[in-house]
């Protein structure tokens, strides 16, 4: 058993007070990295014990209507097999767990979460680095398995993890609530998502997915259009720091903040936030490999944009990463100039297009 899978099942069977230590030397301390793999365990458990939450439900049902009860190891065997085989050191735990103690359990792992982050926060900037890239690294891979477990299917398979790390945003020093008290002119039309918290950025996993599917090439340009508070730039600056990222974002809060993480992380010789109104005549997109859109337009912004994009498809092969109902505007265009078929992600939410420049 790893260092992290002992810490977490030590936790979850003793008091958590004074667990997590910001100082070398001192007892219990787990490196930044072994942090890292701890946090990605934690969160998961999170989504998974809402996971069980629901089949428990289900399986109190069908023993009432079939009269035959299921013990909770013959029950929950074959989710160690695949849904939750990332937590396959916690089956022996789980067989004497009874559903009702699920919900307090949530409780614990929620403070388990928060008393780790908040140690993180604590540490030096090099350590907040280091775990938070450790920490991407691992949950992409725990959302390249939930793509793989959901296929082509509608209903999802196993924990839901999209909104299952939002807490690492605590070490980013993303703080939505600068939002509450942004003034916002009623005049402009454009979609500014103040007031959504966390739902005026992309999801972690919409993020790494896009990037592991995008299969950039080395030493790449991205551009963000429509970049909110920076998360897509700064996980990819970290996972590839040979990418070269530029995001464009309308409100100047927002972009001051990407801007300080930027540079806390040591990222800002190749990632840059910049203040801007897509919406201008005179704004022009800067050529890249790739660009990404969050649906942050309205109909006209859209058109001033995708004729910008178009022109560099032209010249050149590039991806455009679409989340949300920017896929629809794409599609015409993919359709219109000959594009390959999108890559769908996360049941076509996520779509990646590629171009194929015109030969001269």
């Amino acid at each position: 058993m790893h260092i992290a899978e002992q810490a977490l099942l030590s936790l979850l069977l003793n008091s958590t007070e004074n667990r997590f230590q910001v100082s070398k030397g001192a007892p219990n301390y787990l490196s930044s990295a072994e942090m890292a793999e701890l946090y990605a365990k934690v969160a998961f458990l999170g989504a998974a014990i809402e996971f069980l939450q629901e089949k428990y439900w289900l399986k109190n049902r069908d023993d009432n209507i079939s009269g035959i009860k299921k013990t909770n190891a013959e029950f929950i065997a074959p989710f160690f097999i695949d849904e939750l085989l990332a937590l396959s050191f916690l089956k022996s735990f789980f067989e004497t767990v009874e559903s009702k103690a699920l919900k307090p359990l949530l409780k614990k792992i929620l403070v388990i979460e928060s008393a780790l982050l908040e140690c993180i926060k604590m540490r030096s900037d090099t350590d907040r680095k280091d775990f938070t890239t450790k920490s991407l690294q691992a949950m992409s891979l725990l959302f390249q398995d939930e793509e793989r477990r959901q296929g082509s299917s509608d209903e999802p398979i196993g924990p839901r993890l999209y909104r299952a790390f939002d807490g690492l945003d605590l070490i980013f020093n993303l703080d939505y609530s600068c939002d509450k008290t942004m003034i916002v002119d009623k005049k402009n039309p454009e979609r500014l998502y103040q007031g959504s918290g966390v739902g005026v950025q992309s999801g972690y996993s919409t993020i790494l997915l896009a990037l592991h599917f995008s299969n950039l090439p080395k030493n790449s340009c991205v551009v963000d259009l429509g970049s909110g508070y920076g998360r897509v730039g700064l996980a990819f600056s970290l996972l590839r720091p040979d990418i070269k990222f530029i995001g464009y974002e309308y409100v100047p809060h927002r972009v001051a903040l990407a801007n300080d993480t930027g540079r806390a992380f040591q990222l800002e010789s190749n990632l840059t936030f910049i203040e801007q109104d897509l919406s201008l005549e005179d704004f022009k997109i800067p050529e890249a490999d790739a660009y990404y859109l969050y649906d942050p337009f309205t109909k006209e912004t859209y058109e001033h944009v995708l004729r910008q994009i178009i022109a560099v498809s032209k010249r050149r092969s590039i991806t455009v990463v679409t989340k949300g109902n920017a896929r629809e505007w794409l599609l015409d265009i993919a359709q219109a100039h000959s594009w390959p078929t999108p890559v769908y992600v996360d049941g076509g939410n996520l779509c990646i297009f590629r171009s194929q420049p015109k030969p001269l």
